[in-house]
C-alpha cells in the first residue's frame, strides 16, 4: 500500500517500493491505469483503460509488455491479466459506492473518488 499518491489536474500516481519489490502506478483521466511492477529483478508493465459505448456501459482494453529479454514471459503475464479481469468483473459491473460508507483503509479509494468529482468533464454540443 503506498504511503501517500501525487494528484495534479490530469493524473493520480503512487510508488510502493523496497528492495524486493516495486508497484508504480499512475491513473491518467479518469480511466486509464499504467504500472510497473517488479518483483526481484523481474518487471513487467500494465495498461488498462475504457472508453463508453452507451450511457451506463463501457469497453475495457489492455495491454501488458515486458524487457525484451524477457519476451518468453509474454504468454503467461498476458493470462494473468486476463485471469484477474476476469474474476474482477462480477465485482466491477455491479459495485456502488456511496457517501460516507468508505472506511479509514479506503484513502486512497476516497482521494480517488474525489479527482475523479473534480476532473473536467466536456458536454457535447446539442
Amino acid at each position: 500500500m503506498p504511503e501517500h499518491l501525487d494528484v495534479d489536474a490530469g493524473s493520480i500516481e503512487f510508488r510502493a517500493e523496497n528492495a524486493f519489490f516495486l508497484q508504480h502506478g499512475r491513473i491518467s483521466g479518469t480511466a486509464t491505469f499504467a504500472q510497473h511492477l517488479r518483483i526481484g529483478e523481474v518487471s513487467s508493465f500494465m495498461l488498462f483503460t475504457g472508453a463508453p459505448i452507451e450511457p451506463g456501459r463501457s469497453n475495457g482494453y489492455y495491454v501488458v509488455g515486458v524487457p525484451k529479454a524477457d519476451t518468453a514471459r509474454l504468454p503467461e503475464l498476458k493470462a494473468m491479466v486476463a485471469r484477474l479481469i476476469e474474476e474482477d468483473a462480477p465485482v466491477l459491473g455491479s459495485i456502488r459506492f456511496r457517501r460516507g460508507l468508505l472506511t479509514a483503509s479506503d484513502r486512497h479509494m476516497a482521494r480517488y473518488f474525489k479527482y475523479v468529482e473534480e476532473f473536467p468533464c466536456f458536454v457535447p454540443p446539442v
